[in-house]
């Protein structure tokens, strides 16, 4: 963050730490219900892409993430854990001595956080307004965007072991069964009528 846009009361604090801010998005919490788990992604999207490496690949020890974010080895062991169970991040041992290498699939990210973010019931309170008479707010965007990538994320989680997946797959096992009750039903009330 640029020290200019800081806070007096932040830049008092500040000059006790070197490591400074870390740009975290607090809506990635909320989604995945933990605080470990956002400020690891938030702290893999700020590195995403500035690495010497193309193929995606960074390094971070967990002394290195530990002064960045403030997460214990447990922590960020638990939060690198959720991250793969999502197919967020792969992760590797490479180079002597041995340091923990991280791809984050951004792709994966986005194309999870709009059912994510309906699942975490996350609503912002101020949703923008209309800039233009014609223009739809971002709100409006947005659940265009969500109700067109839903059907999509779905076609992706039938084919993948994760435990979202399989709750995704449970929940459209139960709609189907809930669609069938629900014709059968009509068709009795139908019958019924004819009978009376």
């Amino acid at each position: 963050m640029n020290p200019s846009k800081l806070s007096p009361a932040q830049r008092k604090i500040n000059k006790y730490f070197p490591k400074g801010v870390v740009a975290f998005q607090p809506g990635l919490a909320l989604v995945f219900n933990s605080i470990s788990v956002g400020l690891l992604l938030s702290q893999m999207l700020y590195w995403h892409g500035k690495g010497s490496k193309s193929d995606g690949w960074m390094y971070k020890t967990v002394e290195e993430l530990k002064k960045e974010t403030g997460l214990t080895r447990s922590q960020q062991e638990t939060a690198i854990r959720r991250c793969k169970s999502h197919g967020l991040m792969e992760t590797k041992l490479a180079g002597i001595p041995a340091k923990r290498h991280f791809r984050l699939d951004v792709d994966m990210l986005e194309e999870l956080l709009p059912s994510l973010k309906i699942n975490a019931d996350v609503v912002y309170i101020n949703p923008p307004k209309r800039m233009a008479e014609n223009k739809p707010t971002t709100t409006e965007i947005t659940h265009k965007t969500t109700s067109e990538n839903t059907h999509t994320s779905f076609k992706r989680f039938r084919k993948d072991p994760s435990p979202l997946a399989a709750a995704f797959k449970q929940k459209a096992e139960r709609l189907r069964a809930q669609q069938v009750s629900a014709k059968e039903v009509a068709g009795n009330v139908q019958e019924t009528t004819s009978e009376l």
